[in-house]
């Protein structure tokens, strides 16, 4: 991380020096303007207040002692601006190196230890929990949008250092699943020609009627005579598992392979709801009242207490939440994260204070809250709606616009803003669709190479190391850009927001398509000068395919 050893290199630098500094302190900036260098420093600033001296003057005295120290080898220039910036300019040995290191640590530039040595991120062991779907119908997009974000979260944060591992919550007993055994019940009769008068509350999509149609087809009329409460017992198992394997398979299919499946009954069956509620009561937490069990979550900030058990027995969804968070953190885990949809705002402080009365740090529990996402065709809004199973699926999305140019949209928005998605501009082959703009900028180097092989330049170019004075401010330019992708990357692991990922993207290509477009000729009559300016392009071309691997996005060779 080019940014952070420069830190260590110029706070070794002001060892010596007559104020104390120290690393932590040390915030640099890129100006905008090529003319105020490549880095800029406001520490002399800071310094100024407490020495009760002029900025200024307190800058002219910092960059007098860099000029005299080792430094001069990493810069050509410093200087100092304005009200006391220290704005410094790279010297060729700092082109020369980020070049060298993007090219020999190749798919690992950018790969730090982040998340692993900052302990205030509290992610050296992650658990993302996400999608969680219940197995009663396909993927929606809203499903879609979790799955996505939750598989790059994970690629990121590994990527930065932490060991972070993907669950998925399997909600496989409670009233929903009875819900789909009697709907599929139902529809498997009036298949048979009984007049149904379809309930309100049962499940609507057409994949009902295809699991049922499939028992038919099998059974024939073997379940005609079961009573509509044995009918939905007797169906309800394999309608679950028949709509999980169909999940399953959508979630390979987009590229996201969970670590480990969860299954709700379990936590009944290994007495984990009892040893939390146990928990709870041994801890002052929870009481009776009105003949329920409550959790007194007042205690934590919440507006009111909460049911645990209601007077029926039956366990709430807290109840078997707060078991299933018990569970996580015991098996070690020094960070979990939740994805949850818009709905589930009032939850999070539930959630917390399940945590901390537990006898847990509630910062070891992170929700993030995942906007609706809006289909459009062009300019037409799609309409749908879940409750009457008129929605287009995540599969269809899937089918529609392809993988990457799904996971691409999915991911480029911050996850609390609404995601407008539009079908038209994922299918087009064209610039202004982002993931095809980004990935053609790759394609577009690969092109670059095959044509400079045609022009005569010898294989093995690539291990030719860099020579910046045989290059110019444009490449220089770009090559400045590269520098940045270690420290944007540890920046969108530790705020949790793999859209970093995608606008850095987007800005490399963006540099890269004027740069290309401006005239700059790469292959000349002068192979050595070729060969120069085929690193910088290569070194793009490998932060680009890196950033695309993070978002779990294919690098085509030709567009």
């Amino acid at each position: 991380m080019i940014l952070e050893e420069l830190k260590q290199k110029l706070s070794e630098a002001l060892q010596d020096f007559e104020f104390s500094v120290e690393k932590e302190s040390l915030e640099f900036s890129i100006p905008e303007k090529p003319e105020f260098g490549d880095l800029s420093l406001n520490l002399a600033m800071k310094l100024a207040r407490s020495l009760k001296q002029n900025p200024y003057s307190v800058a002219n005295k910092i960059r007098d002692h860099l000029r005299q120290s080792s430094l001069h080898v990493l810069f050509s220039d410093i200087q100092v601006a304005g009200p006391g910036f220290i704005n410094f300019f790279y010297s060729n040995r700092v082109f020369e190196n980020v070049v060298h290191g993007i090219l020999s640590e190749k798919e690992n530039y950018g790969r730090n230890q982040t998340l692993n040595n900052y302990k205030a991120a509290g992610a050296k062991s992650v658990l993302i929990e996400f999608v969680s779907a219940n197995p009663t119908g396909p993927l929606t997009i809203a499903h879609g949008r979790q799955a996505v974000i939750g598989d790059c979260l994970a690629r990121l944060m590994n990527f930065c250092g932490a060991n972070a591992k993907k669950e998925y919550y399997l909600n496989d007993r409670g009233v929903q699943i009875s819900t789909l055994g009697k709907s599929v019940f139902l529809r498997y009769l009036e298949l048979l020609g009984k007049e149904i008068l379809f309930p309100e509350e049962c499940y609507q999509g057409l994949y009902i009627k295809e699991i049922a149609q499939n028992i038919l087809t099998r059974d024939a009329d073997k379940h005609l005579n079961l009573s509509i409460e044995e009918g939905a017992k007797t169906f309800r198992n394999e309608a679950a598992d028949h709509i999980m394997a169909t999940i399953r398979k959508d979630l390979e299919d987009s590229r996201v392979l969970f670590d480990s499946y969860f299954s709700e009954k379990s936590l009944l069956q290994h007495h984990k709801i009892s040893d939390a509620l146990a928990l709870l009561k041994e801890r002052g937490h929870s009481y009776e009242k009105d003949g329920a069990l409550w959790f007194e979550t007042t205690k934590f900030g919440d507006d009111k207490d909460r049911v645990l058990i209601k007077s029926d027995g039956e366990y709430t969804y807290l109840t078997t939440d707060i078991a299933y968070h018990f569970d996580k953190l015991k098996r070690g885990n020094d960070l979990l994260i939740d994805i949850l949809g818009p709905d589930h705002h009032g939850y999070i402080a539930r959630l917390k204070a399940s945590v901390s009365a537990l006898g847990y740090d509630p910062e070891k529990l992170k929700v993030l809250i995942l906007q609706l996402t809006t289909l459009f065709e062009g300019e037409t809004q799609i309409q749908m709606s879940t409750r009457r199973g008129t929605f287009i699926s995540f599969r269809e999305l899937l089918d529609e616009v392809g993988v990457d140019a799904t996971r691409y949209f999915l991911a480029r928005k911050k996850t609390d803003a609404h995601l407008d998605f539009d079908l038209q501009l994922a299918k087009k082959q064209a610039p202004e669709n982002p993931v095809f703009y980004v990935q053609y900028a790759s394609a577009r180097i690969a092109s670059i190479f095959k044509k400079a092989h045609a022009f005569g330049i010898p294989p093995g170019w690539e291990n030719t190391l860099l020579d910046a004075g045989k290059i110019g401010p444009a490449e220089k330019e770009l090559i400045k850009m590269l520098t940045t992708f270690p420290e944007k990357i540890a920046l969108a692991a530790l705020e949790l927001e793999p859209q970093k990922v995608a606008q850095y993207l987007e800005d490399v290509a963006g540099m890269f398509q004027k740069y290309y477009s401006s005239g700059n000729k790469i292959i000349s009559e002068d192979n050595s000068v070729t060969i120069q300016k085929l690193l910088v392009c290569r070194s793009v071309q490998q932060v680009i395919q890196n950033g695309l691997t993070l978002l779990g996005i294919t690098i085509p060779e030709r567009m």
